[in-house]
């Protein structure tokens, strides 16, 4: 690898982290904001309005670049995984918000790394380093420091934890069974297809919820909430999906699994500004534990990488 290509990827490296870190910020935002919207709308009709309006988007922007013909038998077999997440994760977790507390969630949904890094490794055979033992303990250190030391108010319940465990199984082997689609499609088109079977699987169950809680009174939700689900929709949905996959195209799943461990400091922070929440001394020892973990791996990738230029430029000069 010469010089100039081991650059571009670097850089390519520093871009997909970045996208990393931004759909964590759009992700963890969307606990605090999911939590306030619940006291307005149903779950599972809160999911198919986040879901329409990301579908909408992702649509748009689909046709507009003009490559309607990628939408073909090949590509649309791997919408299936739309069905782990967006559908089933943000149904799991709208249901358990609604019965659980902000804190308790957020502490269920940190495990979501250990479980990505344990399917990595037996399903995908990733080999976890030596030298990401103490990051992945710094990391989820972090975390626990976070969640735990939480001052949300809500009462948790048992079923409600349950369905935000399934939630995050559901994000974590997403994480993995996506891991070849994102390399041989675009991101874009990937999250359209996925966001699309999700929407459709979500379409199936409404009357479920119709027969048990009847039709909702959707002329009653203030204008105001149907903006913060349509906001909701489009940066958790499609933004952040088509970050996550762009990312994924370049970063292994299990590196993507420690990038999400910022999901609770994003989600900490908007549950302080969007509910009152107050942060804690733990949680910001635990933030910045999470980011100096972080540090350190990009610290360790910048060695390597430096590491294969001098070899490649000790190679050129002899």
């Amino acid at each position: 690898m010469n010089v100039p290509m081991q650059r571009r990827t670097a850089m390519r490296l520093n871009v997909a982290f970045a996208a990393m870190i931004a759909a964590a910020a759009l992700w963890g935002s969307g606990t605090a904001l999911s939590k306030y919207v619940l006291d307005h709308i149903p779950p599972l009709t809160l999911v198919f309005f986040e879901l329409f309006a990301s579908c909408s988007v992702l649509w748009l922007l689909f046709l507009y670049s003009g490559k309607r013909s990628r939408v073909n038998r090949r590509t649309v077999r791997h919408a299936w995984a739309g069905i782990l997440d967006p559908s089933l994760t943000y149904l799991f977790f709208a249901l358990g918000l609604s019965l659980t507390s902000a804190s308790s969630a957020t502490l269920i949904m940190a495990s979501e790394p250990v479980i990505v890094i344990g399917l990595a490794w037996l399903l995908l055979r990733e080999r976890i380093p030596p030298h990401f033992h103490p990051i992945i303990a710094a990391a989820v250190i972090g975390t626990l420091l976070i969640t735990l030391s939480g001052t949300d108010e809500g009462v948790p319940t048992l079923l409600g934890d349950i369905f935000v465990l399934l939630g995050t199984a559901s994000t974590a082997l997403y994480t993995i069974v996506s891991r070849a689609s994102a390399r041989q499609m675009p991101p874009l088109l990937l999250a359209m297809l996925q966001q699309t079977c999700g929407l459709f699987f979500i379409m199936a169950l409404m009357p479920f919820e119709w027969l048990s809680l009847g039709l909702p009174e959707l002329s009653a939700v203030p204008l105001y909430v149907w903006l913060l689900i349509g906001l909701a929709g489009v940066t958790q949905g499609a933004l952040a999906l088509w970050l996550y996959l762009r990312a994924l195209k370049v970063i292994p799943a299990t590196q993507a699994a420690l990038l999400l461990t910022l999901i609770p400091i994003f989600g900490v922070s908007s549950a302080a500004l969007l509910l009152g929440e107050q942060l804690t001394w733990w949680q910001l020892v635990g933030g910045a534990l999470i980011l100096a973990a972080l540090l350190w791996l990009r610290a360790k990738e910048a060695a390597l990488i430096a590491n294969q230029e001098r070899l490649s430029a000790s190679v050129t000069t002899s």
